[in-house]
């Protein structure tokens, strides 16, 4: 299980992996690759020289659906290659396409990642809908950020 989510009942939890993201043109700004860092061995690299949103969940899976309503702590496990601590690394967050506006996420400073591992970074509490996605960018920092990597998205419900 995702971090933090150790105990929790089944439906309660759901963990999002790469082969469920929305890719932006596969092999020019994101490529799924292998990673053994990653959870399940695979993870969404992102050259850091644009500013896409590359990777993205749409939030329409069935068993979201069937759960209208409930509200979902979301967050999404981000690893950056970093070489320089100037600018901001990447951007996150989450769309809905039907109001037309983000509704949470953040930019992630180069200077405020700490290692070389994956973390996660909440999105906010939001409910999923079948015209909301979230989504990761870099943020054309290649300079600093030559890769920005994307594991896995995960959706807890609050207690």
């Amino acid at each position: 299980p995702p971090p933090g989510c150790d105990g929790l009942a089944a439906g309660r939890w759901f963990d999002f992996q790469d082969d469920e993201f929305r890719l932006a043109r596969p092999g020019e700004w994101v490529r799924l690759t292998p990673d053994p860092a990653a959870s399940d061995g695979v993870a969404a690299r992102m050259p850091g020289g644009h500013n896409e949103w590359a990777v993205a969940l749409p939030l329409d899976a069935p068993a979201l659906a069937r759960s209208k309503g409930q509200r979902w702590r979301m967050a999404v496990a981000v690893r950056v290659e970093k070489t320089g601590q100037e600018g901001v690394a990447f951007t996150y967050g989450l769309y809905d396409g039907e109001a037309k506006k983000g509704l949470g996420g953040g930019a992630v400073k180069a200077a405020d990642i700490k290692g070389d591992g994956y973390a996660l970074y909440e999105v906010g509490t939001h409910q999923a809908g079948p015209q909301r996605y979230l989504w990761v960018a870099p943020a054309g920092n290649a300079a600093n950020v030559p890769a920005v990597w994307v594991d896995r998205f995960v959706l807890v419900a609050p207690e």
